[in-house]
């Protein structure tokens, strides 16, 4: 790559840190060099002539969010992409729907997050019409009202695009084995889950309708933490 380029595109990566709020320690702008230039030369070869989509996995507070932000403006200054970002926390289902769920399956289903609690129909179409070039409304779920933005609200796509960016911390994740259900892994399960009703569901919903909606995926990404206190942290 060219250094004005390179140059052009650090100016961006410095912007959006500090629009985050991140402190652009020398560390972090030299990890731009490292990693986010490469990842962003690796993500544009991967597309060619049509549509391709990048799915992004990693816990709560890996820095999905942020990546994808960064991703998308170097695509787009750099490479003159266009550029959706999506996450699957707007595919919830309404808060209804999951009402309806914890009544029908288990009570932990009023509470979103877990694979089961989102509207996988709705991701298919939505990562299709994108696929196929078509105009389509891009999901929102207010996480204030714990409840879906209503459509009339949704944002609006009616150009080409070249680059969907997919993240949530359950994407591209497989189910387990049915008997590593068998032992609670916490106190939530082993008091609220004895029977194993919602891990069951969850792990099943995980093993159809999920890995349906994740087939439209064409590289995945993961963002790997050292442990679990990075989530608190």
């Amino acid at each position: 790559m060219q250094t004005e380029t390179t140059t052009k595109l650090r100016l961006t990566f410095e912007k959006i840190l500090a629009d985050e709020n991140i402190d652009s320690t020398t560390a972090l702008l030299d990890n731009f060099d490292r990693y986010y230039l490469p990842l962003t030369n690796w993500i544009n070869a991967q597309h060619q002539s049509t549509p391709v989509i990048i799915g992004i996995n990693g816990s709560q507070g890996s820095g999905k969010s942020t990546l994808c932000k960064i991703l998308s403006a170097l695509l787009i200054n750099g490479f003159d992409k266009n550029v959706i970002n999506l996450s699957i926390d707007d595919l919830y289902k309404t808060r209804q729907q999951r009402q309806q769920l914890a009544t029908d399956i288990h009570p932990l289903f009023a509470t979103r997050g877990v694979p089961g609690t989102h509207d996988t129909e709705l991701g298919q179409f939505v990562l299709q019409q994108l696929k196929q070039e078509k105009p389509v409304r891009i999901p929102a779920f207010d996480k204030a009202t714990d409840d879906r933005v209503q459509e009339s609200s949704w944002s609006s796509v009616n150009h080409q695009v070249d680059i969907i960016l997919f993240e949530g911390w359950c994407v591209g994740a497989r189910a387990e084995q049915e008997s590593s259900l068998d032992t609670a892994i916490n106190s939530l399960e082993e008091k609220e889950d004895s029977d194993k009703t919602w891990r069951t569901h969850v792990n099943k919903e995980l093993e159809e309708d999920y890995q349906l909606l994740f087939s439209y995926i064409d590289k995945l990404i993961m963002l790997k933490i050292p442990d679990f206190d990075k989530v608190f942290e």
